[in-house]
């Protein structure tokens, strides 16, 4: 029963997960490590086509985009990406 139960923790885990964004704000990799920075993520992750700040969707995404905008740089894009 105890395997059991593990395996199905295991398995409804492994469905819930949600899977990172790549953000970027306008204008450079300086301006969106400065947005970030701001929110206190980690930028410089590499792959998915370029170098961004990894964020989850929802709450943190939206922290970065504001970041991008009240800093003055504008957001350009955010994407699903493995390597966050």
């Amino acid at each position: 029963m105890h395997f059991s139960t593990a395996l199905l923790t295991t398995l409804l885990l492994s469905v819930t997960m949600v899977e990172g964004l790549k953000c970027a704000c306008n204008a450079g990799g300086q301006n969106s490590k400065a947005a970030c920075d701001y929110i206190g993520k980690v930028y410089g992750t590499r792959g998915c086509g370029y170098t961004g700040c990894c964020v989850f969707p929802g709450r943190e995404r939206d922290a970065f985009e504001n970041a991008c905008n009240t800093l003055g740089f504008g957001f350009k894009r955010c994407d699903e990406c493995e390597t966050c």
